[in-house]
């Protein structure tokens, strides 16, 4: 039987989360803001740990445990499932996922060196009438659906958004067209979001750097890691170019209906 832990006791099983295999902002955040659920196969001598947020599942421990299946049932369609490691794939492999078993590639890139040597020398000016600016209450509530449609769903609400979370958008005029982000309530670890506004106005005009420069710079001014976990190659490009380096690629898995 599964058994839902409390959260009086979250901070003794975050440590089954690997911190070089899972990010280790949403392993922080989980203690510190109550994000997420974590859920064990058996509460006196559990094998398998799993930590669910909404769309976002982080794995581990052993996968023959006879339990194994009764935990994956609680996975959501559509959940990106973070495997502690390939020891996993058969088990999910053989699982009864009612739809089909999808892998995504994902990478993880290193942030040591923005850490040591900062970013302040690739700022460049923007367009005239463009600026950027730390997400307020007034433009945060002018955010396009595009740029804001994750605050509700890790947030909750725009209040717990300006209160634990950060972000800087570029604006023209009064419009935010770009902004970089954490995705999830941050303690001392960011995991950094950036999202344009789709139109050839404001792509591949350097808007969404600009954001992600100003948001970085806040981190490095307030002790704050900003970790960088890209979903496709474009992302690894803008993070490369910004000083994260070895980008390591892996794989997440999610299930959706046939």
């Amino acid at each position: 039987m599964v058994f839902e832990v409390p959260y009086c006791e979250y901070e003794n099983y975050l440590p089954f989360f690997n911190a070089d295999v899972f990010p280790q902002a949403w392993i922080e955040s989980t203690y510190k803001h109550r994000c997420a659920k974590i859920i064990v196969d058996d509460a006196i001598d559990p094998h398998i740990f799993l930590l669910l947020y909404p769309y976002h599942a982080f794995i581990s421990g052993d996968p023959n445990s006879s339990s194994v299946h009764e935990i994956l049932d609680l996975i959501p369609e559509e959940t990106q499932m973070n495997l502690e490691s390939d020891k996993w794939l058969p088990t999910i492999n053989e699982h009864d996922f009612p739809g089909i078993l999808r892998p995504k590639r994902r990478f993880r890139l290193n942030h040591e060196g923005i850490m040591k040597y900062g970013i302040a020398c690739l700022k460049k000016p923007l367009p005239d009438g463009y600026v950027v600016r730390r997400v307020d209450r007034e433009t945060a509530e002018q955010l396009p659906a595009i740029l804001g449609d994750y605050i509700p769903l890790f947030f909750g609400n725009l209040d717990n958004f300006l209160e634990k979370g950060i972000a800087f958008c570029v604006k023209h005029g009064n419009n935010p067209i770009s902004m970089a982000g954490s995705c999830i309530p941050y303690v001392k670890k960011l995991d950094v979001q950036i999202t344009t506004v789709d139109s050839s106005e404001c792509r591949r005009k350097g808007f969404g750097t600009a954001a992600a420069i100003a948001l970085i710079e806040y981190c490095l001014n307030n002790a704050i890691e900003p970790h960088w976990n890209a979903a496709n190659e474009p992302s690894v490009r803008m993070a490369l170019k910004l000083g994260y380096t070895n980008p390591e690629e892996y794989y997440v898995y999610e299930w959706i209906s046939k």
